[in-house]
């Protein structure tokens, strides 16, 4: 799946590798985000941990299983704003970044540290640990939509339902169903037969394209009828 950024911040201080190099218990990738910037969750999934004490080295931290599969830790959080076993969608706002840790919220600079790996192992720790930041740079930029097609006004095409119904003569009626006009038009001028096809539950059939003056011409026809 494709994944969004947690920070509008983008810049990285410490990579991955950086991590890695040293040694680190839980290698991540830190982005360079102010102090208090929405920190949003890069994917969606189940909030497997979440705690709001600025106490061990991550300080206020938030702990994600993606639906998908993986996972993430987003550390060093100045607040957090959602709950252990709160099912989350990607782009939700998760908390603030800060920089707390070992009991202080103000232990390192302010930064986001988030962990990615590929399995819902234990958060905070190297559970095979992937570098996020390199994932996202590997996604292709998203494809813009198409600008809608507006259709020539002249040359309108509206959808009409064919369906079927039985009258109160028990003929089989065909009639055309206008949709948002609330008129059934008979195909044959039948009162009793669309006061029935109104009464019952009826099995559409294949549609047909009519220009929007037939259209309006079948529900003033219709509205005589009633």
């Amino acid at each position: 799946m494709a994944y969004v950024y947690p920070t509008a911040v983008t810049n990285v201080s410490d990579s991955f590798q950086d991590h890695v190099n040293r040694g680190s218990v839980n290698p991540g990738t830190d982005y360079t985000s102010a102090y208090g910037d929405t920190v949003s969750a890069v994917a969606a999934g189940t909030v497997a941990d979440a705690s709001n004490s600025p106490s061990g080295g991550g300080g206020r931290t938030v702990h994600v299983n993606h639906d998908d599969g993986t996972g993430a830790d987003y550390l060093h959080l100045s607040s957090v704003a959602v709950r252990a076993g709160q099912w989350i969608s990607q782009g939700t706002r998760i908390g603030q970044s800060g920089a707390s840790g070992y009991g202080d919220d103000w232990y390192y600079g302010p930064h986001l540290h988030i962990s990615f790996r590929p399995n819902h192992a234990g958060g905070y720790g190297n559970n095979g640990n992937q570098d996020f930041d390199a994932i996202m740079k590997s996604q292709k930029p998203p494809v813009p939509p198409k600008p809608p097609v507006e259709p020539e006004e002249e040359e309108e095409i509206m959808r009409v339902g064919q369906v079927h119904y039985t009258n109160a003569d028990g003929h089989i009626v065909r009639a055309l169903y206008a949709p948002g006009s609330a008129y059934w038009m008979p195909w044959q001028d039948d009162t009793a037969g669309i006061a029935n096809g109104f009464a019952k539950s009826l099995e559409t059939g294949a549609s047909v394209a009519v220009t929007e003056s037939l259209y309006n011409a079948l529900a003033r026809a219709a509205e005589k009828l009633l």
